[in-house]
């Protein structure tokens, strides 16, 4: 591999901190994530909306994607760039769901008029998805799916219930799975549905994290009729199909992003505070806990840029998504638990204290870090499937 990048994607970075600069002024105030689960008021959503259009206008929503599905036709490695600076920036107008799950299954996976039906209106910024694979007992054991479907002439009804749905009650279409074979369990008899979220029997309750945000959400699936043609892939197969989007989120560039810009945020902290007379930078202790951290989201960094090299080659790189997501969300998990450690009190400030740092975004950081080290898998699920196709070891 080769670990620097090319004038072209050099040239193509700037032009993404060029329209940063320009679009997304100082006042806008999150931590760190891109997604619209953090929007407090409609003036906040329209914001958001209109640069979701602005990226849609230059093809930057779905870079790497074919052109004759809205894409632009380029590389996964400037994908990756612009995901990276995006979410660095905490920048508005990224939909997770669509570029990180819908997108590559659909591309993988769709029937020619699904591609052209949902994917052009995903790279304009004109649909938002919310991927609804979770339900209250299929979490990290996410074969254990009870939600079924049962055909019915053209329709299939699905009945049942979907936890942990990012930002659903803001979306405009579902992906998830649900039980087709009635006498199955396990991975197998399970297939990958499209619904529309105003179809009649669909209920969305938010759920409130532990930031105080309405991320998450519930929906309850209640007899919806999901037309046939809405099922990706083939019947029975859909373990199969769900997984082409997991390597896309353990690989999702908004945790480098995010990495980047919590260390810069406590080392500013640190540089900026005094104790004693003396910039907290000058304790030892915590210069060398900064450099161990930076050293940290360097390695995380070439191990996600590594992932995104290998897709560009044609290779698929599965335990290395995996690892790439452990040392990125635990090098997260480092980072927070440092500035809060470091900013002691401060870093405890709710959002609102006008003695709270950097708007109280390192406290939030720190209160929902918990869900990103579980979500798309926990540490330990990754740390399985790392010995289990990396080093070869016995289940």
């Amino acid at each position: 591999m080769d670990f620097g990048f090319s004038k072209q994607e050099e040239k193509f970075r700037q032009e993404v901190r060029d329209f940063l600069n320009k679009e997304i002024p100082p006042a806008w105030v999150k931590s760190g994530t891109t997604t619209p689960g953090e929007i407090d008021s409609e003036e906040e959503w329209a914001f958001w909306k209109s640069i979701q259009r602005k990226l849609g206008e230059k093809g930057w929503l779905a870079i790497s994607w074919p052109k004759e599905y809205g894409g632009l036709g380029r590389s996964h490695m400037e994908q990756a760039i612009f995901m990276e600076e995006m979410t660095y920036r905490g920048a508005p107008g990224l939909a997770p769901g669509n570029h990180n799950h819908v997108g590559p299954i659909l591309l993988a996976w769709g029937t020619e008029e699904q591609k052209k039906t949902h994917l052009s209106p995903m790279a304009r910024g004109e649909t938002i998805w919310s991927p609804a694979w979770s339900e209250p007992n299929a979490g990290s054991d996410l074969a254990n799916i009870s939600a079924t479907a049962v055909q019915d002439g053209d329709n299939y009804i699905i009945n049942g219930q979907k936890r942990w749905s990012v930002h659903s009650f803001l979306a405009d279409w579902t992906l998830f799975l649900a039980r087709t074979a009635p006498d199955s369990t396990g991975h197998r008899g399970l297939s990958v549905f499209l619904a529309d979220l105003k179809t009649p029997g669909i209920t969305i309750t938010p759920v409130v994290d532990t930031g105080g945000y309405r991320y998450w959400g519930e929906i309850t699936l209640d007899n919806v009729p999901v037309p046939r043609e809405n099922m990706i892939g083939p019947k029975n197969e859909g373990w199969t199909v769900m997984t082409a989007s997991l390597n896309n989120e353990r690989n999702a560039f908004e945790m480098l992003g995010t990495a980047r810009r919590n260390l810069d945020l406590v080392v500013h902290y640190a540089r900026e505070t005094k104790r004693n007379g003396e910039p907290l930078v000058n304790n030892p202790v915590i210069r060398h806990k900064l450099a161990q951290l930076a050293i940290e989201v360097e390695v995380t960094r070439l191990v996600y840029y590594r992932v995104v090299w290998g897709r560009d080659q044609g290779i698929t790189l599965i335990h290395e998504a995996s690892l790439a997501k452990v040392f990125g969300d635990e090098t997260v998990k480092r980072i927070v638990t440092a500035g809060m450690e470091i900013m002691g009190l401060h870093g405890q400030l709710r959002p609102g204290s006008k003695w709270a740092s950097f708007a109280a975004k390192m406290q939030h950081a720190y209160l929902v870090n918990p869900a990103w080290v579980i979500g798309g898998g926990s540490s330990e699920i990754q740390k399985s499937l790392i010995a289990w196709m990396g080093l070869k070891m016995p289940r």
